[in-house]
């Protein structure tokens, strides 16, 4: 789910429409087993061809995972893409679902703005070329083993939300969304500080600056010293910049994101010799399972897939769970 954070965010908004999931006595309850789901397809559209491809359940999760997270990570973490992965795809499921009635429609996408990324066979042996067969063997043993398994709360599944690296602690949805989600919520992980991705570094001249911010300030101006262009930022608990006033205006830290592409929306800016500095800690929109948090958790804490959800989700797999209504003709 390493996506663009303005289509992922514009989904979030929409799928909040729906009645939202809550726990019972801070437990998810597990109602009847879903047994229809062996031998069953996901409907899935191809977002270069257009095609609309019938995928079995462990067909498009490892597909989904080899396009998600890097087959050199930790078995264990894996397993918990896996799982946090097939949440999220059954999640839109039940929302189309509930909104459409077409047979034959596709409920899921290969785009990863719109859904989530998908890597076939044939692009998984070109991307991973000679590790092809010990990797493809690693991911088809860690899916299979969890392909029964998913999270859910209220009976239903569950919109897991994942990141490649936080900030050191995972974000609350309601920050950047608006709306609070009981099991998208911060958690601890400051194993993600070792990550050769937990910062990044950009640079602007003031021209580049002043033509990245304009569109963001609704026709006002900014004034000929750069050094006022920019307050002193709100942040969450997480450090993640909720907002900022540039040149007198409060702009949104993800559209301030969006507008420098930057890897995320915990920054600090600094200007020196007419240049602006900008340096990110982490990697994603921060919210739900840090991809690389999962791998610290397993390689130096010996977690389990199980673990590493509960850690992040609070919620544990479970293979009980209820549809709207069958995803199969």
């Amino acid at each position: 789910m390493k996506r663009f954070f303005a289509g992922f965010c514009a989904l979030f908004l929409l799928l909040l429409l729906t009645p939202a999931l809550a726990f019972t006595n801070g437990q998810a309850p597990l109602i009847g087993q879903q047994e229809e789901l062996n031998g069953s397809y996901y409907l899935v559209k191809n977002a270069q061809t257009g095609e609309v491809m019938k995928l079995s359940p462990l067909d498009y999760i490892k597909g989904v995972v080899a396009a998600e997270m890097p087959l050199s990570y930790h078995t264990e973490a894996l397993k918990a893409q896996a799982v946090a992965a097939h949440s999220y795809a059954l999640y839109r499921i039940n929302q189309k679902l509930n909104s459409s009635s077409g047979s034959g429609e596709a409920y899921l996408s290969t785009d990863p703005a719109e859904c989530q990324g998908y890597l076939d066979l044939e692009g998984r042996k070109a991307q991973w070329g000679d590790q092809f067969d010990a990797y493809e063997a690693k991911l088809t043993e860690a899916v299979s083993a969890v392909i029964d398994k998913i999270l859910v709360s209220g009976g239903e599944p569950v919109m897991a939300m994942f990141h490649a690296v936080s900030g050191g602690r995972t974000e609350d949805a309601a920050n950047l969304f608006g709306s609070s989600v009981s099991y998208l919520v911060p958690a601890d992980s400051a194993g993600d500080e070792l990550s050769p991705s937990f910062l990044a570094e950009k640079t602007f001249t003031t021209a580049q600056m002043k033509e990245a911010l304009l569109p963001l300030l609704n026709g006002a101006s900014l004034s000929d010293s750069p050094a006022d262009w920019f307050g002193a930022p709100e942040r969450s608990d997480s450090g993640t910049v909720l907002s900022v006033a540039v040149g007198g205006v409060s702009v949104k830290g993800t559209d301030l994101r969006d507008a420098l592409s930057l890897a995320s929306a915990n920054f600090t800016v600094t200007l020196s010799d007419d240049t602006f500095t900008v340096i990110t800690r982490g990697r994603g929109h921060g919210v739900g399972m840090s991809q690389y948090g999962a791998v610290g958790f397993a390689s130096e804490e010996g977690w389990s897939y199980a673990q590493i959800l509960t850690h992040y989700y609070s919620l544990k797999p479970s293979s009980k769970y209820k549809l709207v209504k069958p995803v199969w003709d």
